[in-house]
């Protein structure tokens, strides 16, 4: 498999979440649970200050 990096904000990925938790749960739940385990990761890094925060951008663009 061939994965990608994303840059969200905070807000953007529970959004993300809310809409995957409309769908049927046996569909979504390997997604949901691998977003909030790097999420988390990610957050508790941040909070630690191990990282620090994505850069922010204003452009779109699409795949």
């Amino acid at each position: 498999m061939n994965d990608i990096n994303l840059t969200l904000s905070l807000e953007e990925v529970n959004s993300v979440l809310n809409t995957l938790g409309t769908q049927p749960y046996a569909q979504v739940q390997p997604l949901v649970a691998k977003i909030q385990t790097q999420g988390s990761a990610q957050l508790q890094a941040l909070q630690d200050g191990q990282v620090e925060e994505a850069p922010k951008t204003s452009t779109a663009s699409s795949l």
